[in-house]
C-alpha cells in the first residue's frame, strides 16, 4: 500500500517534469497584452511593486522570499537610477541604503 502511494506520486512528479516547468508567463496563459513603457517607466515600476511585495514577505515570515525581493528591488534602483529617474518616490530600501553598495 505506501509502496503503491509513492509509485504514484513518482509518476505524478514524472508527468510534471516531462514537459518541463512552465509559469503563466512562458505560456501566455491569462496573459492580457503588456502595455508599452520606457526602461524609465518600467524599472520604477517593478521597484515600487518589488519594495512593497519584499514587506509582505517579511511580515509573512518568508525570509528567503523576503531576500530574493530586496535583490529584485535592488536592481531595479539600478536601472532606474541608469535611465534618470530617482526611484519610486524617493524611498530606498533599508537594506540598499545601509549597504556596503549604498546608492547615495
Amino acid at each position: 500500500m505506501i509502496g503503491e502511494t509513492r509509485r504514484r506520486r513518482a509518476k505524478s512528479k514524472d508527468a510534471l517534469f516531462d514537459n518541463g516547468p512552465q509559469s503563466e508567463v512562458e505560456n501566455d496563459e491569462g496573459a492580457d497584452a503588456l502595455p508599452a513603457l520606457s526602461a524609465q517607466d518600467a524599472s520604477s515600476y517593478i521597484l515600487g511593486m518589488s519594495a512593497e511585495l519584499r514587506r509582505l514577505a517579511e511580515a509573512s515570515g518568508f525570509r528567503f522570499l523576503a531576500y530574493l525581493l530586496e535583490m529584485v528591488f535592488q536592481e531595479a534602483f539600478r536601472l532606474s537610477g541608469e535611465s534618470g529617474t530617482a526611484g519610486s518616490g524617493g524611498r530606498i530600501s533599508k537594506k540598499l541604503s545601509s549597504g556596503p553598495h549604498s546608492a547615495s
